[in-house]
C-alpha cells in the first residue's frame, strides 16, 4: 500500500472511530469488530459488515462508515454518489459530519441540482452539532451569497468562531478575506499559520504572494518550493505555476539550459497541469512550455518521468 492510501484510510479510520466514539448510544458489537478490522488494516472485511449494518439495521454509524470508505475507495472502488446517498441517510439520523459531508454533495450537485440554500442549513446543523469545519463553509456561502444573503460581516463572524473552535480550514478562509480587503500582510500570517497544518491551498497562497513581491531570484525560488509543497498533495492550481517556476528557473552556465533534476521537474508538473488543468489559457501556456522541453530533453527520460506523474496523479484523482 502506498504512503498515501495508507494515510488516506487512516484518516477514514480515525474518523469512524471517533464518530463511534462520540455516538456510543448507537454503537453495538458488530460495528465495533468492523471497527477493528478498518483499524488493522482489512478494509475488504471491513466495508462488507459496514454495509451488512447499514442495510439491515439502520445503523446511523454503519452508514456514515460506508460513506467514508466509498469516498476515499477504502475496500471498495470510489463512487462520489453512493457516499453522498450514505451521508444522506447518517446526515438524517443525526450524525454531525456526516451533516457537513452531506452539505457538501449538496453544494457539488452530487445526485441532485446543486442546491446551496439547503447545504447552508445542514452546514449549520452540522456546526450546531459540533462540527466546527462547517463554520468555515457556511461562512463562505455567506461571502459569496450563495444560497444565502449575502452578508461579509456575518460571515467574518462565522470564520472567527471556526478558528477559535480549531477549524485549521478556518484560517485558509481568513487569509482569503484579508486579500479581499486588500490587506496582505494579515492575509499572509493566516496562510503562514494554516502552512503550519500543511494545508496545500494555503501553501498555494503563500507561493502567489510571494511571486507577487518577487523581485529577487531567491523569492521566486521560495515561491516553488511552496507551490511544490501544495502540488505534492495533489493540489491541482499549483500544478502549472510549479512547471512554469522551474522551466524559468537559472540555467547551468555551462550548458545554457536548465539543469537535468530541474528540466524534469519543469516537464513533470507541466505534464500534470495539462492533464488537469481547465483553464484554457493555461493549457495554451504550460503546451508552449512542454513543446520547448521536448525539443531538447532525450526522448529516453520521457516513459519514466510520463510513469511517475500517472504515479502521482492516480493518488489524487
Amino acid at each position: 500500500m502506498s504512503i498515501i492510501k495508507r494515510t488516506v484510510c487512516l484518516l477514514v479510520v480515525s474518523l469512524i472511530v471517533q464518530t463511534s466514539a462520540s455516538a456510543e448510544t448507537i454503537d453495538s458489537d458488530a460495528l465495533r469488530a468492523a471497527n477493528r478490522d478498518a483499524a488493522a488494516g482489512d478494509f475488504d472485511k471491513a466495508f462488507t459488515e459496514y454495509r451488512r449494518l447499514a442495510k439491515e439495521t439502520n445503523n446511523p454509524l454503519a452508514m456514515f462508515s460506508l460513506g467514508l470508505m466509498y469516498k476515499n475507495g477504502t475496500g471498495c472502488s470510489v463512487s462520489e454518489g453512493k457516499a453522498c446517498e450514505w451521508f444522506e441517510k447518517a446526515a438524517q439520523e443525526g450524525i454531525p459530519f456526516a451533516m457537513h459531508l452531506y452539505a457538501q454533495c449538496l453544494q457539488k450537485g452530487v445526485n441532485h441540482p446543486a442546491n446551496p440554500a439547503l447545504a447552508a442549513k445542514w452546514y449549520e446543523k452540522a456546526a450546531e452539532m459540533g462540527c466546527h469545519l462547517s463554520l468555515s463553509y457556511l461562512a463562505d456561502l455567506y461571502m459569496k451569497g450563495d444560497g444565502v444573503p449575502k452578508d461579509a460581516a456575518k460571515a467574518l463572524e462565522l470564520c472567527h468562531n471556526a478558528v477559535k473552535s480549531g477549524s485549521t480550514p478556518a484560517l485558509v478562509w481568513m487569509g482569503k478575506f484579508c486579500l479581499q480587503r486588500d490587506d496582505p500582510m494579515t492575509a499572509m500570517k493566516w496562510f503562514e499559520e494554516a502552512a503550519r497544518h500543511d494545508l496545500p491551498e494555503a501553501q498555494y497562497y503563500i507561493g502567489w504572494m510571494l511571486i507577487l513581491n518577487a523581485s529577487e531570484q531567491n523569492l521566486s525560488t521560495m515561491a516553488r518550493e511552496w507551490f511544490e509543497k501544495a502540488a505534492s498533495q495533489g493540489y491541482i492550481p499549483a500544478y502549472a505555476p510549479t512547471g512554469k517556476l522551474y522551466f524559468n528557473g537559472p540555467v547551468d552556465p555551462s550548458t545554457g539550459w536548465l539543469s537535468e533534476k530541474e528540466l524534469a521537474k519543469a516537464y513533470m508538473w507541466l505534464s500534470a497541469a495539462s492533464k488537469k488543468s481547465k483553464e484554457r489559457e493555461t493549457l495554451v501556456a504550460v503546451g508552449n512550455m512542454l513543446e520547448k522541453i521536448r525539443d531538447i530533453m532525450p526522448k529516453t527520460w520521457v516513459p519514466d518521468l510520463d510513469r511517475r506523474v500517472e504515479e502521482h496523479l492516480s493518488k489524487y484523482p
